[in-house]
């Protein structure tokens, strides 16, 4: 309650005033010296910026220029002084080298058989004491030899194909077991014709011991070997902490090799000058802030002094009197003389205003004089407030000791829940799989349903801590409809539903990597037939399955759903999704490529990828076309890359990329129409990670290859097998860490680089990095890796409701003897030269099986063994294998 103020306090506040007064005057110094700072600061700080952009025009315009050109000529000379001494090197071999490939005694060994070869490479050892291998090859001939030393591999190959080609290949220095080998290829020509090579490598020991040192207080050099933009040092002398900035380098006649000079700082004439230079502007600079601040502290004591001496004399002039007090600036003497002159021209108005009154003849109170100044009075001055409220601080005090203080017991509290809402709609139990929801449109999913699960999703979302959850969709007939009908369920429980439009499923992913919530769901059918569709789901960054799935179904029959108004909004993601592919992938050069998305949702943004990647792409069927009218959109069975591997044997491109409906799976097609299975994709990746990553995890699933876990155990990783299936893999790559896992059905997870989710688009631009920097063709990549007689995924025709009944049979009574039996998922036997597995789909009303041997006899056998099992458990399968 307000009230005014009491007469007696009023008059106490009254006479307060003055001393207040005091108190503010001396309360507002701060700001003043405030505001004198944020006056001066600009002049203060341009000053010393002034300072050092002068000081750095002088080091840039001036200094360095000279001093740049003069070290440049000193470091370059360094440079070239050892690059010349490993050409000279490198000259004295291929001189001898040479003169042996023109004698007779290497013609008649190249024209002769293996044995003669032999006996002669046997002779040139003893002329070449410090060679380590010599080999003879008849023209088109070499092979890589892992026996050799240093190993003869396709670095050696391809210096063999020069000579052949070009009668001439530049010596290269390649390391082995931590020595240095020089190999020099020299052309065998019988006149202008060529009879093949002789490819002699020289036994360095110690590259050091051929080359001067290097003082370590004069800085630092190394010789650098460069093939496909890929630098790899060999030689080095001097102290490597002096390796700082870009150094001065040298090429010579040998164009893969360099030399690059650091110098010592005590050494480098720039970075001396620039000190000098930088501690002459430091100093500047110094001076001009104490300076400035001289100035700052002579102004603010001058104008306090002004300051006082303005109140002084306004004081006085309220009090008719003078003020003895002089200003010493300009400005404070010429606010006093207005002062005086606002002063006189009110004196005088009342004076006038007296005089009428008198010769009105009222006397000197006829007239109502101006209202006098009130030296007490100021424009802070506010309406004074008793601000009783109701009682005094005795209430307040006697108040608080009413309170009860015995402990709080929650048991008693009533907390609010949030309001539920309940749905009158049926939904198919069958439809919630292993790792998503699906079913048939218009018989076990419609937009009803789709309401119903957009309910659930968004209550699940809640209770998790989301506030909302992104929607996208592939190209299906259905699917705009089933979005449209989800977001509508997760907006009625108070959730937002931010719609991401029609988008690949790894777009999804990645807008609940970088968006305000980490909720999605995908509409999307996959690689299933046209009159399916489904969703993929992600709540707080778990994609959904098993048992998660299986918790929304019991929410949707138990009516457990929120209550509420959420917001819709739509966002484009495409574009950052793209930025940040291209941001993360470089190709070393141009790639050729044929893109097959089977007209499903990710054909136009794979094609805006690969240009952007700077491919030369030659689409196929990249519209969307939800009837998916060329073929099936499953890049896992062969039948449906037929036209691709047509198209990219007519096109003569490098390489064929198939994506399945929604973008998350991947498939690979080579220049001559080989179908590269997941597995053998997913040993390249290894390969290239582990060399960065020793000791990291992969992951593979049931249905890959057993030399997956060879090659990982090889290299030094660690392989994982895992259950198949999106959400499974996704899950697993989280809790383990690995830098990539991989499905036989072409899902592929990064870690490394990227969001652990399957994304087939990033997959293809991490396959084509690594093959950009390849001076092979992709096929002769891939045949670096081995290959097993193999099928591929075989199907099995079976219902949903009996294909895992075969399977618990299969497993318990299943003969299997010799063989180690894994459980993983679904039954995988382990043979000691072959391998078979069966297991249930999650996806579709089919068994899986894939058998791989190491001869086909083999194969036919596993293959053989589980159908004779199969057909023991359930008779009526209608088994092609």
């Amino acid at each position: 309650m307000v009230k005014k103020a009491k007469p007696e306090k009023a008059a106490a506040e009254k006479k307060s005033k003055p001393a207040q007064e005091t108190q503010d005057s001396h309360a507002s110094t701060p700001s003043i010296k405030s505001g004198l700072i944020k006056i001066m600061l600009p002049a203060m700080v341009g000053s010393a910026l002034v300072t050092a952009v002068c000081g750095a025009l002088l080091l840039f315009l001036v200094i360095l220029p000279g001093a740049d050109k003069q070290m440049a000529i000193l470091g370059q000379a360094q440079a070239e002084d050892y690059l010349n001494d490993l050409t000279q090197l490198g000259r004295s071999y291929q001189a001898s080298v040479q003169q042996a490939a023109n004698s007779s005694l290497v013609k008649e060994a190249v024209r002769g058989d293996n044995a003669l070869r032999r006996q002669r490479q046997q002779q040139l050892m003893e002329l070449f004491p410090a060679a380590s291998s010599i080999r003879i090859y008849p023209r088109g001939k070499a092979r890589k030899d892992a026996d050799s030393v240093p190993p003869i591999s396709f670095a050696q190959l391809d210096m063999v194909a020069k000579a052949e080609k070009k009668n001439t290949a530049a010596p290269e220095i390649h390391q082995h077991d931590k020595a240095s080998y020089l190999t020099i290829v020299k052309a065998i020509k019988d006149g202008e014709k060529h009879l093949g090579s002789l490819l002699v490598s020289f036994d360095l020991k110690d590259l050091r011991a051929h080359m001067p040192n290097l003082s370590a207080e004069l800085g630092y050099v190394e010789i650098i070997q460069t093939f496909a933009n890929t630098p790899k040092v060999i030689y080095s002398s001097g102290n490597q902490q002096h390796k700082i900035g870009s150094g001065y380098e040298a090429t010579g006649n040998i164009p893969h090799w360099s030399a690059r000079f650091y110098p010592a700082a005590s050494s480098n004439i720039i970075a001396s000058s620039s000190t000098m230079v930088w501690v002459l502007v430091g100093i500047s600079v110094i001076m001009v802030l104490v300076l400035s601040a001289t100035s700052y502290f002579l102004l603010n004591r001058s104008l306090q002094h002004n300051a006082m001496a303005m109140a002084a004399y306004f004081q006085a002039r309220l009090q008719n009197g003078k003020s003895d007090k002089a200003f010493t600036l300009g400005i404070f003497s010429s606010l006093a003389q207005t002062l005086g002159r606002l002063f006189g021209d009110y004196e005088t108005k009342q004076a006038r205003l007296l005089e009428k009154a008198r010769a009105a003849g009222g006397g000197p109170q006829a007239a109502e004089p101006l209202p006098d100044y009130d030296p007490s009075y100021r424009n802070d001055d506010v309406l004074d407030m008793d601000m009783d409220l109701d009682g005094d601080d005795g209430d307040l005090l006697s108040a608080a000791a009413e309170i009860d203080d015995s402990p709080l017991q929650l048991e008693d509290v009533q907390m609010a829940e949030p309001e539920m809402a309940s749905m009158d709609v049926t939904v198919s139990p069958g439809i919630f799989r292993a790792y998503d929801i699906r079913g048939i449109v218009g018989e076990t999913i419609d937009k009803d349903v789709a309401n119903a699960l957009g309910a659930a999703i968004g209550s699940e979302a809640r209770e998790s801590g989301q506030e909302a959850v992104l929607v996208g969709r592939d190209g299906r007939h259905s699917s705009q409809e089933l979005a449209e009908a989800l977001a509508d369920g997760i907006q009625s429980t108070g959730c937002d539903a931010i719609d991401v439009g029609m988008v690949p499923t790894p777009v999804l992913y990645y807008a609940t990597k970088t968006q305000r919530t980490q909720s999605g769901v995908m509409v999307t059918g996959s690689h299933n037939p046209p009159e399916y569709n489904g969703f993929k789901i992600v709540i707080n960054d778990e994609t959904l399955a098993q048992d998660r799935i299986q918790g929304l179904r019991k929410r949707l029959d138990s009516g457990k759903l929120m209550k509420g108004q959420g917001r819709y909004e739509a966002i484009d993601i495409v574009p950052d999704y793209l930025e940040r592919i291209c941001s993360d992938v470089v190709l070393a050069k141009p790639m050729r490529i044929v893109v097959d998305t089977g007209n499903g949702v990710a054909g136009p943004v794979t094609c805006q990828l690969l240009e952007a990647l700077g491919c030369m792409v030659t689409p196929l069927f990249t519209e969307v076309d939800g009837d998916f009218p060329n073929h099936h959109p499953d890049p896992s069975d062969p039948a449906n890359l037929e036209d691709l591997i047509r198209t990219v044997q007519a096109e003569g491109a490098e390489l064929g990329l198939a994506l399945d409906g929604d973008g998350d799976r991947l498939g690979i097609v080579t220049q001559s129409g080989k179908i590269i299975w997941p597995d053998r994709v997913l040993m390249l990746y290894a390969r290239d990670l582990l060399a960065r990553n020793p000791g990291a995890d992969i992951l593979y699933d049931v249905k890959c290859s057993r030399d997956v876990a060879e090659l990982v155990s090889n290299l030094g990783g660690r392989a994982i097998m895992c259950a198949t299936g999106h959400s499974l893999m996704k899950a697993k790559m989280k809790d383990t860490g690995a830098v990539v896992g991989g499905e036989l059905s072409g899902h592929i997870f990064f870690n490394d680089r990227w969001y652990g989710f399957d994304d087939a688009l990033y997959s293809a631009a991490r396959l084509l990095e690594i093959l950009s920097m390849e001076p092979f063709e992709a096929e002769q990549v891939f045949e670096e890796f081995p290959e097993k007689v193999s099928t591929p995924e075989l199907h099995i025709k079976v219902s949903d409701a009996n294909k895992f009944k075969i399977m618990e049979k299969l497993e318990s009574q299943g003969n299997f003897e010799g063989g180690n039996l894994v459980k993983v998922d679904g039954v995988r036997v382990d043979f000691p030269n072959s391998w078979g597995l069966v297991r249930a789909s999650n996806t579709t009303p089919v068994l899986v099986a894939r058998f791989e041997g190491d001869t086909e006899e083999a194969l036919e056998t596993v293959k053989t063994v589980f159908r004779d099992q199969l057909l023991a458990v359930e008779p009526s399968l209608n088994i092609s294998f």
